[in-house]
């Protein structure tokens, strides 16, 4: 098995920035003096998720601390409120705000039962993902036009990270070939959404028919095919065969997209860019990890299969 050394340390220096992130700010709010902090889930640059107790219940605390915090969480906030009560019953619903102190980026929100979403092993969990996301979705949707200049020139900020040989030049083949998506697609017709903000297989969890959303995001609108192809790519990665042009049966791939009610006209074309969008960064984004960097490299030549 390869270990990427790096990345462990990398996580471990998280964990303790974010621990200290966390005492350095809850003596000034009141919120945050009345929770009973427990293990922490999760760490970023600037977020932290911890396990907690509130008021005698389990729950789920987010601390953000970049510069904009307050900002941000109370759109999340704002947003939390709009989907909650309508995702709070069926077999489609979202963790439930509980209280914020925006003020030093923390909030509180509900614990959602259940397993991991690959856990849960049932295909059909991925069209009910799509339907998950329409209901969150609900009426806020537009038409809109790509620009996908806009996203292609993303991709020229991403660091090589090591990255060499074969897949150095895979990596430019498939770069090449979402130039000239790019160049196709200018002014395409597209569904804009309010999008989930990380809408992946880890932030679901699913529990007797109920599918369960988690860790939303402010709700800014974005192409409705970004938001699948993040979430495909994800399956993509776990899936132990890499079958047809998406690396996922292409029966459940239609599936998910007309179940989260992405137009038709988008399959082949922005779901498809999207898609190889994402396969790009993550290439470039784990050329340091051996066993996903090998996935990644089979995802890519069936996905540039059919372009050749």
């Amino acid at each position: 098995m390869s270990i990427d050394f790096d990345r462990i340390l990398d996580h471990a220096a998280d964990r303790e920035a974010a621990i200290a992130r966390w005492d350095a700010v809850a003596v000034d709010s009141p919120l945050m003096t009345q929770v009973a902090r427990g293990a922490l889930l999760s760490a970023k640059l600037h977020t932290a998720v911890f396990a907690g107790e509130f008021q005698g219940r389990s729950v789920i605390l987010r601390h953000i601390a970049r510069p904009n915090a307050v900002d941000v969480v109370t759109k999340v906030q704002l947003e939390l409120e709009r989907v909650g009560a309508a995702m709070r019953k069926g077999d489609c619903q979202i963790n439930q705000l509980i209280a914020t102190d925006p003020e030093c980026g923390f909030m509180i929100v509900s614990v959602v039962p259940g397993v991991p979403f690959f856990e849960a092993d049932d295909p059909a969990l991925l069209s009910q993902a799509g339907r998950w996301h329409r209901v969150f979705v609900g009426s806020r949707r537009e038409i809109g036009h790509l620009s996908p200049m806009h996203w292609h020139k993303k991709l020229a900020d991403i660091p090589c990270n090591g990255l060499d040989g074969g897949d150095l030049a895979l990596a430019d083949t498939l770069k090449d070939a979402l130039a000239v998506q790019t160049r196709a697609l200018k002014g395409f017709e597209i569904a804009r959404v309010a999008g989930h903000g990380d809408f992946a297989p880890h932030n679901f969890r699913y529990d007797t028919g109920v599918l369960y959303g988690f860790d939303t995001g402010t709700g800014a609108k974005v192409p409705l095919a970004r938001e699948l192809a993040h979430f495909m790519l994800h399956v993509a990665l776990k899936s132990k065969d890499t079958v047809g042009a998406w690396g996922i049966c292409p029966v459940q791939v239609d599936a998910f997209a007309q179940s989260a009610g992405l137009p038709r006209t988008e399959y082949g074309s922005t779901l498809r860019y999207f898609f190889g969008w994402y396969l790009y960064r993550s290439l470039l984004r784990y050329a340091r990890n051996a066993g996903r960097r090998e996935k990644l490299r089979a995802l890519i030549q069936q996905y540039l299969d059919p372009v050749g």
